[in-house]
This record gives C-alpha cells, structure tokens and sequence, in this order.
C-alpha cells in the first residue's frame, strides 16, 4: 500500500492503459477470405486533458475520457458543464450537473451489487465519493444514467 500521493497500487495506471490505449480497428476479420490474415488499423490516439483527484487525499481516481456523456433532448451532455461566473446566475445554471458518471474501474472494489457507494481507493482514506447502480441513477440535471456510477463533483 506504500505508494505516493495520487497512486492506488498502480490500480489506476491500469485503468488507464486499458481506458486510455488508442482504439483498433479490426480490418477483414470475420469477413475476410481465407487466407488472408486480418490486421489491426489505429483509428484514434487519445490523451487525457484532465486527470481527478479526491479532495480529501489527492489520490488520482480517473481521466477526463472516463467520463461518460449523457444525452438531453437528442444532443449529447457531458457530464460536468463547466460554466464562467457570469453565466452562473442564468438559465442554464440550473441545467448544470452536479456530479460525473464514470466508467466501472478497479479501485471501486466490489461492485457486483445493484447498488452501492463508492469511496476512494486510498486504503488511508476511503472518502465517500458518491454511489452506483446497475439499474441506473438520475442525474442533476434531470437526465437517466444506466448503469450509473455517479460521484460527487463536490468529493473531487
């Protein structure tokens, strides 16, 4: 467990290869006449722009490309509206969400529940951080996650 500040056992550079590793293409897989072997074509290399941490200890919990977008009115949402000050006060501050919802990883721990919390995966620390459910949750904003592991904006 001994590991520096923003480390859970190497958990979440984990996560992050397998998130975060350029996405493939599979290219005459099934389809392709025998013989010919299939081949893999790199469509996307992502970097991470962002990086969350727990508010109370630091540790790293997840990138900006574990987030997942959800959808009003047929157009994709992200999770977390970032808005300037002034536009605070206005219409689409009460559209704001609150919290992100996030892929499953590891450092959640046991997660074959319907439902559950979810706290940080510093063993020292162990922060409530917010909740999931397979069957979903709602979020802020009034838009339905399914399957939903929600945390705080708050926590981070």
């Amino acid at each position: 467990v001994g590991g520096s500040r923003g480390e859970v056992d190497g958990t979440l550079a984990e996560d992050a290869a397998a998130g975060l590793a350029a996405e493939v293409a599979v290219v005459g897989g099934a389809g392709a006449e025998a013989g010919e072997e299939a081949t893999e074509e790199v469509v996307e290399d992502r970097t991470p722009a962002w990086v969350y941490s727990c508010r109370k200890c630091g540790t790293a919990l997840f990138h900006d490309l574990n987030i997942l977008p959800h959808f009003s009115e047929g157009k994709t949402k992200r999770s977390r509206h970032w808005l300037p000050a002034e536009a605070a006060e206005g219409e689409e501050a009460s559209q704001t969400c609150t919290s992100v919802f996030v892929e499953p990883m590891k450092w959640m721990g046991e997660t074959q529940d319907q439902v559950g919390k979810l706290a940080c995966g510093n063993e020292r620390c162990k922060q409530k951080l917010g909740g999931f459910s397979w069957h979903g949750l709602p979020c802020s904003c009034g838009q339905w996650q399914s399957p939903a592991f929600q945390i705080h904006c708050a926590r981070l």
